[in-house]
C-alpha cells in the first residue's frame, strides 16, 4: 500500500485553480495562500479546497513529482465521449516544455488518453489521440466555459527534443 501523502508546503493548486466561493480565479494565487507554507485558514477553508486532491496526492507518480517540484499539476478526468483524461495546470510558465510534463503526456497519448494542457497565460490545449479523434469535437473549460484548442496529437510530438552538439 502506497504511503499516505500530504501537500506539505506544495500551493501549487493554490495558484492553478479557481475557488468559486472565494470568487478566487484560476491562474492566481489565493490570498489565503503563503507560498511554500500552506494555506493561512487551513482549519476553516473552503469546502472546494477541502475535497480537491491532485493526481499526485492520490498517490500516483513519484514522491519527488510533487506538483511544486515540477511545475505542473495533475488531475485525471473523466471527459464524456473520451474517457479519462490527463490534465495538468502549468504552475509557472514554460513548464510544458519540461522533461516530466512532456514525458506524462507522451505516456497517456501512448495509452490512448486525451491530455488538456492548461497554461497560465493563453488557451487551454487539449491534445486528442488518433484512437479517439473526431474532427467535430468541442470542448469548453473552465467557468469562462473557454474554448480549447482541439489538437489531434501523436505521441512522438512530444519526444525528448534532439541534442544539438
Amino acid at each position: 500500500m502506497p504511503e499516505e501523502r500530504t501537500c506539505g508546503g506544495c500551493t501549487a493548486c493554490c495558484k492553478t485553480h479557481g475557488v468559486a466561493e472565494l470568487k478566487k480565479p484560476s491562474g492566481t494565487i489565493c490570498t489565503h495562500c503563503d507560498p511554500g507554507s500552506g494555506c493561512r485558514v487551513y482549519s476553516k477553508r473552503p469546502q472546494a479546497c477541502r475535497t480537491y486532491k491532485c493526481s499526485w496526492l492520490i498517490g500516483l507518480g513519484l514522491p519527488e513529482y510533487r506538483p511544486d517540484k515540477v511545475g505542473v499539476v495533475p488531475d485525471h478526468v473523466d471527459i464524456p465521449g473520451l474517457g479519462i483524461a490527463l490534465w495538468l495546470y502549468e504552475v509557472k510558465s514554460g513548464k510544458f516544455l519540461s522533461k516530466f510534463a512532456r514525458r506524462q503526456t507522451r505516456l497517456n497519448l501512448e495509452v490512448g488518453n486525451a491530455v488538456l494542457h492548461v497554461p497560465t497565460v493563453g488557451r487551454a490545449k487539449l491534445f486528442v489521440p488518433e484512437n479517439k479523434w473526431d474532427p467535430e469535437l468541442e470542448f469548453r473549460f473552465g467557468d469562462s466555459k473557454q474554448r480549447v484548442v482541439v489538437i489531434r496529437a501523436v505521441p512522438e510530438m512530444f519526444s525528448e527534443p534532439a541534442v544539438h552538439i
